[in-house]
């Protein structure tokens, strides 16, 4: 959990600094309208409402900053030889997620459907094994 609270920090950082207003030239000497407005403009009586670009800007960005956050911690148990492994399950699930990639072919890719033996391997195909013949015949099915 704490992965998670510490992307939302970084990102909450991001954020408010890029909601600091910028220091007004000319020394500050000018008095002060309304007090009750500089809060407002301010934004420190509430959360400010934010626009629908700026609310889609900032899930991509929660969504982006948890996805790197959850990896760095992740990437630091893992032996060299698993990283690969967790790291295409998580572009993939991240892809079908944002739908450029089918759900179908998702499964098609990951399933381990090994074909009846039937067909014979051609000549050209002896140098992979038999059971690497099924899987490909498996998958030509699938699709």
């Amino acid at each position: 959990m704490f992965v998670v609270r510490r992307a939302v920090l970084i990102i909450q950082a991001d954020w408010d600094k890029k909601d600091e207003p910028e220091p007004k030239e000319g020394g500050g000497d000018e008095e002060e309208e309304n007090p009750e407005e500089q809060v407002e403009e301010n934004g420190n009586e509430g959360p400010r409402e934010l626009s629908d670009d700026e609310l889609e800007r900032r899930i991509n960005d929660l969504t982006e900053s948890i996805t790197l956050s959850a990896w760095d911690y992740l990437r630091r148990g893992l032996f060299d030889k698993h990283k690969v492994v967790i790291i295409s399950i998580l572009c993939f699930r991240i892809k079908v997620k944002k739908g450029l990639i089918p759900m179908d072919q998702y499964n098609c890719l990951i399933s381990n459907k090994i074909a009846e033996p039937g067909v014979p391997q051609p000549q050209q195909l002896k140098f992979m094994q038999e059971i690497n013949w099924l899987m490909i015949r498996g998958l030509e099915g699938s699709l």
